[in-house]
């Protein structure tokens, strides 16, 4: 049922954010912050203006974290990322527009906003990312993981999401979530 939920939050959040690090990896959380290092060169041109560059997430993805196959489409994808360096030589990408994606399983279909907008940045040496997402956003957790935590292992949330990210293991060095789940999906879909 869309808004309830258990509430994400401090040692809980942390957890799942490292779950989200990797759906950021992957580009189907997140995928607008991914790839910082490869993505740079073509931030260079296109785009909607003013250094913003359109950001392909492609048709979708595909989960069993819940059991059964869900087939997650991309429906719309008109999100844009742009590149600046700070003064200290990090750098950041911003990222910002509109997404949406039905998922489907079991002859169901859920459709879910899921425009976060968020900002990266990686530190000058390289090493870390610092991620913080804020509004709704599909998270895919493996079993074990939602299990742990007492949250669904497909869900859709809202809120604010921050990890710091050590760049050369992909492992999270620190995370939180606040928000709420609109929609558990593996039941909705089951």
């Amino acid at each position: 049922m869309p808004g309830t939920g258990p509430q994400c939050g401090g040692a809980e959040g942390v957890i799942a954010m490292r779950r989200i690090g990797v759906i950021v990896a992957l580009g189907a959380l997140l995928g607008m912050f991914g790839g910082v290092v490869t993505a740079a060169p073509a931030l260079a041109v296109g785009g909607r203006g003013d250094g913003w560059v359109f950001q392909d997430f492609g048709p979708g993805f595909t989960t069993t974290n819940c059991g059964f196959l869900i087939q997650a489409t991309q429906d719309v994808d008109n999100v844009f990322m742009k590149a600046l360096t700070a003064p200290d030589g990090s750098m950041i990408m911003l990222s910002t527009g509109a997404a949406k994606i039905t998922f489907t399983a079991n002859g169901k279909s859920v459709t879910e906003n899921t425009s976060a907008a968020g900002k990266e940045t990686v530190n000058p040496d390289g090493t870390t990312a610092t991620f913080v997402s804020m509004g709704p956003m599909p998270i895919d957790l493996m079993p074990a993981d939602a299990m742990r935590l007492g949250l669904p292992a497909v869900f859709v949330f809202a809120g604010r999401g921050t990890a710091t990210i050590d760049l050369s293991t992909g492992n999270i060095i620190s995370g939180s979530m606040d928000g709420h789940i609109l929609v558990n999906l593996c039941t909705a879909l089951s």
